[in-house]
């Protein structure tokens, strides 16, 4: 790929910021409120609807523990808008970010983006594969600042079904929410921010040249039991108190992948 590839200038209209400090909305001024001074990007479809709800609220907790600015572009899978959230968040002041991206395509130009602007970037929600996507996965790996993607499967596989689909006389008499047998891990997106807090912190000394992939497991709702303890521990709560973030963001990456797999037990 040639450096002009990631020429692509992203309208501003098009993509909102929000910059946010231990959960709260605050203009970019607001380092004096954090603990380190270190400020982390993410950029992702948006911050509505369930997941993305639930992926802000996450990601405000791990900020406000781990005593860092946050700062919020909300892309819309637009690929020009995720391209250009990378010159956003650099100018910014952000060491390091996380992506939310599916496209194949603005993940190829992420890759040299994050070269370019030297921000340390880890992808979520999202797949970067070495036998489905090798192009991809190469230029994952070559990137310096490319450290790591987390991704999902469901718990219980493909086969699992509800109560209610088993029943139906028709996939069309279910409505969207009863189709669901899975949730989105949203713990995605904090693994994501504490590879690139870690990143931020260790400034080349364990990250640089080290991608990785994580896979966590998408939470069952597949029975009124399932969606009950899903409800539980991922809604009602967090999976993580504040102490226990600081302790993760303290762990190296194969003991944080330990503690993912624990997490979907």
């Amino acid at each position: 790929m040639k450096k002009s590839r990631i020429g692509i200038r992203v309208l501003l209209a098009a993509a909102a910021v929000v910059t946010a400090v231990c959960g709260g909305t605050v203009n970019a001024s607001a380092d004096k409120n954090t603990k380190s001074g270190t400020m982390i990007g993410v950029s992702l479809a948006g911050t509505s609807g369930e997941t993305g709800g639930l992926t802000r609220k996450i990601l405000d907790h791990a900020a406000r523990a781990l005593g860092v600015e946050i700062r919020y572009v909300e892309h819309n899978n637009v690929t020009e808008n995720i391209v250009g959230s990378f010159e956003i968040l650099a100018e910014s002041g952000c060491a390091a970010m996380i992506l939310s991206c599916e496209d194949e395509e603005a993940l190829l130009y992420a890759t040299e983006a994050c070269e370019q602007y030297k921000i340390y970037t880890a992808q979520f929600y999202g797949t970067i594969d070495e036998e489905t996507q090798p192009d991809l996965y190469a230029a994952a790996k070559a990137a310096k600042y490319f450290i790591g993607a987390v991704d999902a499967k469901n718990e219980g596989g493909a086969e699992e079904q509800t109560e209610l689909q088993k029943t139906a006389a028709s996939p069309d008499d279910l409505t969207v929410e009863e189709e669901l047998t899975n949730k989105e891990q949203y713990c995605q997106a904090l693994y994501a921010f504490i590879w690139a807090y870690q990143a931020a912190a260790a400034k080349d000394a364990d990250y640089s040249d080290s991608f990785e992939r994580l896979t966590m497991v998408n939470p069952s709702v597949a029975t009124e039991d399932a969606l009950s303890r899903y409800q539980s521990k991922y809604v009602d709560s967090l999976p993580y108190s504040e102490e226990q973030i600081r302790d993760l963001a303290k762990r190296s990456k194969k003991k944080l992948r330990a503690a993912a797999e624990k997490l979907s037990k």
